[in-house]
């Protein structure tokens, strides 16, 4: 399932939006902020950066798009999800809820993947972090859908 259809609208049975659908009424409201007062996001940024805690400043800034040709699943990413992520998120790990030992349980969670690790908040802290490289690749590999290559 491609990205745009899992954050599609959508009501709920009640006929309120929630979870993903919600998503577009917030871009909505973004957009509309965004329109209003074009500076409030750069502040906010700017307040923003500061608050993250004593590696905030660490995290590195990847650019949000799919690399051409896109990284390779069995070459590049599959060996940093099990160097990285493997002891937690394994059938005995701490994170056995979510195992990430195949394409198709990586593929399932990319999209709390790409949240957690775009926001440097995984690997959790105290754990080494990612690699400027690795984070590239992961990141460039889940933004262009998680082919399977």
């Amino acid at each position: 399932m491609a990205l745009h259809q899992i954050f599609a609208p959508g009501p709920n049975r009640a006929g309120a939006t929630t979870g993903p659908a919600a998503l577009w009424q917030t871009a909505a409201v973004v957009k509309d902020v965004a329109r209003r007062w074009p500076g409030f996001f750069v502040v906010a940024f700017l307040i923003g950066c500061g608050s993250g805690g004593p590696d905030s400043a660490a995290c590195p800034v990847v650019d949000a798009g799919c690399p051409s040709p896109p990284p390779s699943y069995a070459n590049d990413v599959a060996p940093i999800i099990q160097e990285r992520c493997g002891a937690c998120h394994s059938p005995t790990g701490v994170e056995s809820i979510r195992p990430y030992q195949t394409y198709k349980e990586v593929k399932q969670f990319q999209i709390d993947i790409l949240i957690q690790t775009r926001a440097c908040k995984m690997p959790p802290a105290g754990a080494p972090p990612l690699l400027p490289t690795e984070l590239t690749t992961l990141l460039g590999w889940l933004y262009c859908d998680g082919p399977q290559n």
